[in-house]
């Protein structure tokens, strides 16, 4: 995983493969300017609250410098930034992110230009699983596959 470093509200966050290294993590990409995907990261802070328990880290990227958007969406979420392996970023994605190759090349990771995106980070530091949208039918496997399933399938740890 190549890394980058963006400004946080208060602060900078570094995402770098030894920064996640032994815990999962889930990035997600994604835009104010869009009603579905506000409504996106509530889904999203739902699954924060159920995973993190279980070591997973989230780390939410904005395409947003400021806004009343932005901010509504970080007082409602049970995520903050936090530390320096919990993030909330703002300002623009273009510089990290490629669309125009399957790999990651020059220090960029690929997307589609759909958002929101969501890149599932396993343990060793590699994206193992890309998602798009916000369905819990999608993000469930994908968080399954970085923890193993829960018994109760919302996040709870398989006893």
């Amino acid at each position: 995983m190549p890394a980058f470093a963006l400004p946080v509200v208060g602060d900078t966050v570094s995402i770098t493969p030894a920064r996640l290294r032994g815990a999962p993590a889930v990035i997600a990409l994604w835009s104010t300017h869009c009603p579905f995907q506000v409504h996106a990261m509530a889904a999203f802070d739902s699954l924060a609250r159920e995973f993190a328990p279980r070591g997973v880290r989230f780390v939410v990227l904005a395409d947003d410098a400021s806004g009343p958007v932005l901010d509504s969406v970080l007082a409602a979420a049970s995520w903050r930034p936090a530390a320096d392996l919990v993030g909330v970023a703002r300002g623009t994605l273009a510089g990290i992110f490629d669309h125009t190759t399957a790999a990651p090349k020059d220090g960029r990771y690929r997307i589609d230009f759909v958002l929101p995106s969501f890149l599932f980070i396993d343990a060793e530091g590699r994206i193992v699983r890309r998602a798009f949208g916000a369905a819990r039918e999608v993000f469930q496997p994908a968080l399954d596959s970085l923890v193993g399933p829960s018994v109760s399938g919302v996040g709870s740890p398989a006893t």
